[in-house]
């Protein structure tokens, strides 16, 4: 009995090691992704108007969610939020987290707005996604719907990938931070649209993180310019701080028609402040901003004004 029993376990041994060498060498393969038109909307919700507002302090204000989207605020363990007291969440009151040990995602989806004249949204939003292949993993994207079918319109995951840690509304390995998000509207100027806040998951691996907080949505009269200067995330850097405050006083101090040689330095600007936030390199994104502050210089010439740095 003896040697039949070291026999069985030295094959229990044989198969456990299998399963765990089959494991390590397996490629993670993702998902496939759910509609993010998640389920319709209830009949008969009101059309609104702009300017549209929300900031959900009186409680989700016609939105309509799946998954494990929720209005979080007092007395929640993990509330947060831009402006006091509510916000929306994607995760677990439970675990402070989105793992449910299942691939798992849902839609946040606004009430029917009328776009009546050329429109931006601009929301704030605060987050948490992990660090492995986060361009195709934790998902997080807007879509807007006109009628005739969803359009992406922004993604918010990292285009580096680190193969570790995690990333957050603030970088790689950083602790969150609110950051204010703009998304050009004007092509369905004249058109109800629905927008949809969407995340994914995409696999059930890495889901232990804190998800995605969404606050005080806005849809107003879009500015004079097709591209809005100010579309940046306010990360706490010197430079920076000195390209936000000469993006503030270029804004101030813009014409209402805005000669096309300035248009293209601004264009140029977001375009180094755009590689700045998307890179994961410090001595990179530091250039780009440098960069764009040599454009800021250009454009104040051109206007003949004098902005504080």
């Amino acid at each position: 009995m003896k040697k039949i029993k070291g026999v069985i376990i030295a094959v229990m041994f044989l198969i456990s090691l299998l399963v765990v060498i089959t494991q390590v060498g397996a490629e993670r393969t993702r998902e496939s992704p759910s509609n993010p038109v998640g389920a319709g909307l209830p009949q008969g919700v009101p059309t609104q108007f702009m300017p549209y507002f929300q900031d959900f302090e009186s409680g989700s204000g016609l939105w309509f969610f799946t998954g494990l989207w929720h209005l979080v605020g007092p007395g929640d363990t993990y509330q947060d939020y831009y402006s006091p007291t509510h916000s929306f969440w994607y995760g677990q009151d439970a675990t402070g987290d989105y793992d449910t040990g299942a691939t798992n995602s849902g839609d946040l989806i606004s009430p029917p707005i009328y776009l009546s004249e050329s429109a931006v949204l601009t929301f704030w939003t605060s987050w948490e996604i992990e660090g492995e292949d986060p361009p195709f993993y934790d998902l997080m994207q807007v879509w807007v719907n006109d009628g005739t079918g969803d359009t992406l319109v922004l993604q918010l995951n990292p285009t580096w990938d680190p193969s570790s840690g995690y990333f957050s509304s603030a970088g790689w390995n950083m602790p969150r931070i609110w950051v204010k998000h703009t998304v050009d509207l004007s092509t369905y100027t004249g058109k109800t649209v629905l927008v949809k806040f969407y995340f994914d998951t995409g696999d059930d691996m890495y889901n232990d993180y804190r998800g995605w907080y969404v606050d005080d949505v806005s849809i107003q009269r879009a500015p004079v310019r097709v591209n809005p200067i100010a579309a940046f995330m306010p990360v706490k850097n010197y430079h920076l701080r000195q390209v936000n405050t000469c993006l503030e006083c270029i804004e101030e101090n813009l014409p209402e028609d805005v000669p096309e040689d300035v248009q293209a330095l601004l264009d140029e600007m977001q375009e180094h402040i755009d590689n700045a936030n998307t890179t994961g390199n410090s001595i990179y994104a530091n250039n780009e901003l440098l960069k764009a502050l040599k454009c800021a210089e250009d454009i104040q010439e051109k206007l003949g004004i004098t902005c504080p740095l």
